[in-house]
């Protein structure tokens, strides 16, 4: 029975798995959370050292002065988590695109935050501020459709010759950051 089940599922489910493996969306996703995984795995090793219950532990990290920056390297990595993510996945997918990973991933971020909202009602008057809850973990899935989506417009435009074009006499510096400039513009708008 087992190997019915086996040989059921190899030959319906691993064509679809391959295909899926081989996708360049699957695989900027993949490479993007991949890319962050040393900062979520090491913040996550210093939270579970801070937040050990043992109070001589506590003591001791409170006494040389360690305790409360740890806790603020724990607050300011995780509440910025989305924007890792936005550039991580951005960079991944522009680079499978062999596209200019610069002008993607500040165009994704910028994106991004144009995304959220951008005051805070505080009493009864509205602030210009955003919210670190929606750059933190709450922001994550759109922060990696964001990276995706952008990267996948940039790509199209410019694939499609909507940049600028200057003539050869210009270096070449000043030509590459000026070609993605009506790209940028269209998937600002």
């Amino acid at each position: 029975m087992f190997n019915k089940l086996q040989s059921f599922l190899e030959k319906t489910l691993q064509p679809f798995a391959i295909k899926m493996s081989q996708s360049p969306l699957i695989q900027a996703i993949t490479n993007g959370m991949m890319g962050i995984i040393s900062l979520t795995v090491g913040v996550c090793l210093v939270s579970i050292l801070v937040n050990l219950p043992f109070e001589p532990w506590i003591a001791f990290l409170t006494n040389i002065k360690i305790l409360g920056p740890a806790k603020e390297l724990i607050s300011a990595t995780s509440s910025l988590l989305a924007l890792y993510v936005v550039i991580s996945v951005s960079y991944s997918y522009a680079k499978t695109l062999e596209q200019d990973i610069r002008a993607c991933v500040i165009t994704s971020l910028a994106v991004f935050i144009i995304l959220m909202p951008q005051s805070v009602t505080v009493g009864e008057e509205s602030v210009s501020a955003l919210l670190s809850s929606n750059l933190g973990s709450n922001g994550m899935f759109i922060a990696l459709f964001t990276g995706l989506i952008v990267t996948a417009i940039y790509n199209f435009l410019i694939t499609h010759n909507v940049k600028i074009s200057l003539p050869e006499q210009v270096p070449p510096n000043v030509s590459n950051s000026m070609t993605p400039i009506i790209a940028c513009m269209i998937i600002f708008t």
